[in-house]
């Protein structure tokens, strides 16, 4: 069992890896980086695969207060309601495909999204995670990780219509805090981190960003931003760690929009550990693989962190020279840094992991050691 916050460890995954079950991907990534992970995430195998897409069939299109509007075709055109497991042909239509729509109903009375399933798949890895560790499979200190997205990134993506997302907001807080006390019954509260995935909220505040929607929320989107984390942090007991993931999406390998540097990121930061009402562990911040510049990472010498410990999304697949040299571009603006990849990467090649792999592991090592 783990004796308690650790913010030393170099090293962070986001939530999505590649692989078919989430005793195997533990195993893969956990054994081969041990003690250099914060925490470890279960990969967001199967139907989760497409980040947060199931909660459209699992949760949005089975209440009776929300109407689909359009709906992708199934994967298996032979099953009408096979959404489960989208496979590599699937992924590279991207939202070609049609994607999922929706509004609520003009006669919804109270609105309750019921199970949204973070917590059923996180009790049923956590007993694997448990089983590694207990084997001595994977480091003894290290955390369960669950990534779950805030409001707009769960909501915007899908709804019509303003008004739709301000409607379901609430019951989205509610469902939220049901999830986390499901898998606090199940999981010791010392063994669990959640992560908030800011997707919608990142891109959203970014000028380049906010052309993905038809409609923008109104009032000022930062404390819109700063209103979420709090509404969900509430629900995080402080024994558990909490950390945020600021995001430009990753579809196929790929930002849905380039991050020109580190601004919008630093301001939601700042706003995120200003207003969660309890300490944030660590924030992470997405790094192009172009960028070893000054002016990328000027912006953080405006961060205000306090305890919370910064990771860099400055990990890429490519050389260990061209790692590094995002990590000391980032030195001349920043303090102490853990280090991650840019985002998830459960849609790429398996193949190409042992390789990613060592790539965490080389950058990691590379950093200086604490005290």
């Amino acid at each position: 069992m783990n004796t308690g916050p650790d913010l030393h460890p170099p090293l962070l995954l986001i939530g999505s890896l590649p692989g078919d079950a989430a005793r195997a991907v533990m195993a893969q990534w956990g054994g081969a980086l041990g003690p250099r992970l914060l925490a470890l995430p279960d990969g967001e195998t199967g139907y989760r695969r497409m980040w947060m897409e199931f909660l459209c069939f699992q949760v949005f299109e089975p209440n009776p207060a929300i109407e689909t509007r359009s709906r992708p075709p199934p994967v298996d055109p032979e099953d009408p309601d096979d959404w489960r497991q989208p496979g590599d042909d699937w992924i590279s239509l991207g939202y070609e495909r049609g994607t999922w729509r929706f509004r609520v109903r003009p006669d919804a009375g109270a609105i309750d999204l019921g199970e949204l399933g973070y917590a059923r798949e996180a009790v049923a890895s956590y007993r694997a995670f448990e089983a590694l560790r207990s084997e001595g499979r994977i480091a003894p200190n290290l955390r369960f990780q669950v990534s779950i997205p805030l409001h707009d990134s769960s909501l915007r993506w899908y709804m019509e219509r303003r008004r739709d997302v301000e409607r379901l907001w609430r019951p989205y807080s509610e469902a939220v805090a049901r999830e986390v006390d499901a898998m606090l019954a199940a999981i010791p509260v010392e063994d669990l981190l959640i992560q908030w995935d800011a997707c919608a909220e990142t891109l959203g505040l970014d000028p380049a960003g906010a052309g993905h929607w038809p409609w923008q929320p109104e009032g000022d989107r930062r404390e819109r931003f700063s209103r979420s984390v709090a509404e969900l942090s509430a629900s995080v007991p402080e024994p558990a760690m909490l950390g945020l993931h600021l995001c430009y999406g990753s579809f196929v390998e790929q930002h849905l929009v380039e991050p020109a540097d580190l601004e919008t990121c630093v301001a939601l930061a700042n706003a995120a550990v200003r207003g969660a009402g309890r300490r944030l562990d660590y924030v992470h911040m997405p790094v192009p693989k172009g960028r070893a510049d000054d002016a990328f990472f000027a912006p953080l010498r405006r961060l205000e962190a306090g305890g919370t410990k910064l990771y860099l999304g400055l990990v890429h697949g490519d050389s260990r020279e061209a790692n590094l040299a995002r990590v000391a571009a980032a030195k001349r603006h920043a303090g102490a840094f853990g280090v991650a990849a840019e985002c998830g990467f459960g849609r790429a090649p398996q193949e190409k992991m042992p390789a990613l792999i060592a790539r965490h592991r080389e950058v990691a090592d590379a950093l200086p050691r604490r005290p």
